[in-house]
């Protein structure tokens, strides 16, 4: 109990200088001791120049991460080889047509001519090509302007992988330059796709398209052997 007509007076905490050395007493600045110089609170001065500090070391470890994650990044993307042409057999653009885009090569030579000769021993031959051939039934025909046109393919695997061959692999470029699948015939029958084992081989096998009526030079048989592009040009007329 504080007695009636007295106060308690409070002190308030003595002023210390920036560089917590001096306190001030009301009259002069007083040297402090080492003590009480080493818990004194720092001005504003030292306490800005703490944070500079603290802000600069944030920010040297922030750079140094991010200099490890470019360091360290993604792996380049390797282009992915596609086939091209040899003189029988020419790579084409998406479109199914088009001049030759050598890239890295996967042709190999092939005889007789035409032929085409994918991954060095993936080969297909062409035979007994016939422009205007008749279908052998009167209610089997080709569309108006149009005629068929059939020939023999055979395959020979000479790679280490089984192969596939089938018919779907397939397109005439006509001399109009309008591509068409292979048609169903009835001088030309239907066969499936087939699998050949290494040192293998298959057909001949007949294949019917149509094409324009007229135009029967500059007809190319188109070879897609993975169905994914990197096709050969095989001209035929």
């Amino acid at each position: 109990m504080v007695p009636n007509g007295f106060r308690m007076s409070q002190q308030p905490p003595p002023q210390y200088s920036p560089d917590g050395r001096f306190w001030w007493n009301g009259q002069a600045w007083v040297p402090v001791s080492p003590v009480a110089a080493s818990i004194a609170p720092r001005g504003h001065g030292t306490r800005n120049a703490a944070i500079s500090c603290g802000g600069f070391l944030a920010f040297l470890i922030v750079a140094g991460i991010v200099a490890s994650i470019l360091s360290s990044g993604h792996p380049k993307a390797t282009p992915i080889p596609v086939a091209h042409a040899t003189s029988s057999a020419a790579s084409l653009s998406p479109a199914g047509a088009g001049s030759a885009s050598p890239v890295a090569t996967r042709d190999g030579s092939c005889a007789p001519q035409p032929c085409a000769n994918d991954n060095y021993g993936w080969i297909v031959t062409v035979s007994h090509v016939k422009y205007g051939a008749s279908s052998g039934n009167a209610y089997n025909n080709p569309e108006a302007g149009n005629v068929f046109v059939t020939m023999n393919l055979s395959f020979t695997n000479k790679t280490g992988d089984t192969q596939t061959a089938g018919l779907e692999f397939f397109q005439l470029l006509d001399g109009s330059g309008v591509s068409h699948d292979t048609t169903l015939m009835v001088n030309c029958e239907y066969w499936a796709d087939v699998q050949i084992a290494p040192g293998g081989s298959y057909g001949p096998k007949c294949s019917a398209f149509e094409a324009t009526a007229g135009k029967p030079a500059g007809i190319f048989l188109i070879w897609t052997p993975s169905g994914f592009g990197g096709s050969y040009k095989i001209k035929l007329g």
